[in-house]
C-alpha cells in the first residue's frame, strides 16, 4: 500500500509539473544554454522563441529543445533572431531541424552571413523583418523593430517588445 501511494504522488507530481506551464496565462522564461541568449515567450497558446545562441551550436539546440519538450511543446509559432553573433543564433539551425517551426524572423542585415545562408536552406518560411510588425501572442502581443543602423555589430540587433495586461518586457 505505501508503494502503491509512493507511486501515485510521483505521477501527480509529474503530471503537475508538465502541466503548470500549459495552464499560465503568459510565460516568459530565460533557456540556460550557456554563454548565449534564448527566451520562451507564451500566451494563449502561441510560443515564440527569441534568439538560440550559444558557444556550441548543438549544445544550445539540444538545451532549447529538451525544455520546449519537456514542457509538452513541439511546435513554435515563431523563432525570432535579433541578429546573427553566434551568442544569438548559433543553434537555430539545429533547433529548426528538430523543431517543428511556423515562421523564421530575420532581420535583414549582413545579406554575407554565413548563418542566413544555412537558415536558408532550411526549409522553414522566412520573413524578412524590414520594418515594424506587430505577432498575437494571446493576452499580449510581441512587436519586432529592426535595427535603424545596420552594422556588423550589438547595434544591428532587432528588438523586441513582449506586451501583456500589466507588463512589458523589452528585448
Amino acid at each position: 500500500v505505501l508503494s502503491c501511494c509512493a507511486a501515485l504522488s510521483l505521477c501527480f507530481a509529474l503530471m503537475a509539473s508538465w502541466a503548470e506551464p500549459l495552464l499560465d496565462d503568459v510565460r516568459f522564461t530565460v533557456l540556460d544554454v550557456g554563454q548565449g541568449q534564448c527566451l520562451l515567450l507564451q500566451s494563449g497558446g502561441r510560443n515564440y522563441m527569441v534568439d538560440c545562441g550559444g558557444s556550441s551550436d548543438t549544445e544550445a539546440a539540444d538545451a532549447a529543445a529538451e525544455t520546449l519538450l519537456s514542457q509538452g511543446i513541439a511546435h513554435l509559432d515563431a523563432l525570432i533572431l535579433t541578429h546573427y553573433d553566434e551568442d544569438h543564433c548559433n543553434g537555430a539551425a539545429d533547433l529548426i531541424s528538430v523543431m517543428d517551426i511556423e515562421t523564421l524572423y530575420l532581420p535583414d542585415t549582413e545579406p554575407l552571413s554565413d548563418i542566413r545562408h544555412r537558415l536558408r536552406k532550411q526549409g522553414v518560411p522566412i520573413c524578412w523583418v524590414k520594418d515594424n510588425m506587430e505577432l498575437p501572442c494571446g493576452q499580449g502581443k510581441v512587436s519586432l523593430f529592426p535595427a535603424k543602423i545596420v552594422t556588423q555589430d550589438n547595434e544591428s540587433s532587432m528588438c523586441i517588445l513582449f506586451q501583456m495586461k500589466n507588463c512589458d518586457i523589452l528585448i
